[in-house]
């Protein structure tokens, strides 16, 4: 049963996962090719390999912190650790496409342009990881919130001291009807004995709780009023 349950709930967390990826790498790539684009005077740079395989490389990047938030709610209440997720990708990144762009351009950027455009990125990145980390951290407080709801109804459904109440009850009543017509004490103790019964052994029919609850208080009862005498 556990399994059934934390399959769908796992094969939903890998679905928003890659919804969330794929949304950052559309963003990313839509905006960094407009940058570009305004960077060149209004030259159309839609397609550029190295920037392909950067944001590529990227949003992988962006899929394992989301993981890690997911795995580890205190993510988000740890800016340390949530500033090393976004400087380790940066640093990651910045490498990889600096090491691509000499490998496969024959007129690489230079230095300085590269790291222009990893502090673009990383904009991104953070704004990105920290959204993500909000709207976990808001379902995850919906989700015990719903679940604090449900519990509360269920533990107040059958009141602890049901038996207790029935037995004070039992007793008010036989006390009630008794004073009325015993003109002693002992008539009144016996005749309290007598209505509450003994004690059972056996709950067969799951009513021996509540009587013998009911014989208890009354033996109490008795008990007091033999030691007033």
């Amino acid at each position: 049963m556990n399994d059934m349950i934390s399959h769908p709930r796992s094969r939903r967390d890998d679905a928003r996962l890659a919804v969330w990826v794929g949304l950052f790498w559309a963003a990313t790539y839509l905006l960094l090719s407009v940058r570009a684009a305004l960077i060149t005077d209004g030259t159309a740079m839609w397609f550029s390999p190295l920037r392909l395989a950067s944001i590529s490389a990227g949003a992988l990047l962006f899929g394992f912190a989301l993981r890690a938030g997911m795995r580890s709610p205190q993510l988000a209440r740890q800016p340390a650790l949530l500033l090393f997720h976004v400087l380790a990708a940066a640093v990651a990144i910045f490498a990889f496409g600096y090491t691509v762009d000499h490998i496969w351009s024959t007129n690489p950027y230079p230095l300085s342009g590269h790291i222009r455009w990893i502090l673009t990125w990383t904009g991104y990145f953070g704004l990105g990881l920290a959204a993500f980390l909000a709207v976990n951290q808001s379902r995850a407080k919906a989700r015990t919130r719903s679940q604090t709801a449900v519990a509360i109804p269920a533990a107040t459904a059958q009141p602890i001291a049901d038996t207790t109440t029935d037995a004070w009850s039992f007793a008010v009543d036989v006390l009630a009807d008794e004073l009325a017509k015993q003109p002693s004490r002992d008539a009144l103790i016996a005749a309290l004995e007598r209505r509450a019964g003994y004690e059972l052994a056996d709950d067969v029919d799951a009513t021996a709780t509540a009587h013998n609850a009911r014989a208890q208080l009354v033996a109490a009862l008795a008990d007091r009023l033999k030691r007033a005498s």
